[in-house]
């Protein structure tokens, strides 16, 4: 079963999270870049497994963070690998599923990597010859994205980066009309002049979010923060 499921998640794209339960087995998964989070966790013959890493906290009564983790945090502003904050506390890795069985009445759990996320050499070509090659994958990505959200509105932050200035590009060049762009920060930054000029060459309408001192102030005084 466990193999039959993981080959079928090998075959899927998009953006997912899978879980399957049968009689004494479980098994999740996760896409290749964790779009949807799964964390998981163990208490007695308990196995449990949620998007929502406090609900599982709550379930394995654990309270305090571990400290290596917690340092990893304040450093980086996440934690590697399947940790978390708090030690009884797993999350699955982009590209991983878990398998779970049931050994008399205790949990037994395994996690696997279906997509290496390890830069290979695939194509034996020079750069020339991988240009077309590379145009065609973009296409292909653009027109999945197309498909997958239909006539609705694509709302894009566009920034003076390359990244995002892509993806309107494509958008354009595929036929996508609706579509709104909005850059932020101080009025008459070079990222939002180079975000307004972009929007309007590829006719797309534009909104700008002006950040102020006292928009800064009410965010960090509201219930929110």
């Amino acid at each position: 079963i466990f193999k039959k499921l993981q080959t079928n998640v090998l075959q899927m794209n998009g953006s997912f999270a899978v879980v399957v339960q049968g009689k004494g087995w479980m098994f999740a998964s996760v896409d290749r870049t964790r779009a949807i989070p799964l964390y998981y966790g163990k208490k007695g013959a308990g196995f449990y497994l949620s998007d929502n890493a406090n609900w599982v906290r709550n379930q394995v009564a654990n309270s305090q963070m571990d400290k290596i983790a917690t340092k990893e945090f304040l450093l980086t502003g996440y934690v590697t690998g399947s940790e978390t904050l708090f030690p009884s506390v797993k999350q699955l890795q982009a590209g991983e599923c878990i398998w779970v069985r049931d050994r008399q009445g205790i949990p037994e759990d395994s996690t696997h990597r279906f997509h290496p996320h390890a830069r290979q050499d695939f194509f034996d070509a020079s750069e020339e010859d991988l240009y077309p090659l590379m145009d065609q994958i973009l296409v292909n990505m653009f027109e999945r994205l197309l498909e997958s959200t239909k006539e609705r509105a694509l709302v894009i932050p566009l920034s003076g980066g390359i990244d995002s200035r892509l993806i309107v590009a494509m958008l354009k060049r595929l036929g996508r009309d609706n579509v709104i762009c909005f850059s932020y920060g101080k009025q008459g930054s070079w990222e939002s002049e180079i975000s307004r000029k972009v929007a309007a060459k590829l006719g797309y309408p534009w909104q700008f979010v002006h950040y102020t001192h006292r928009r800064w102030y009410q965010w960090f005084q509201s219930d929110e923060r």
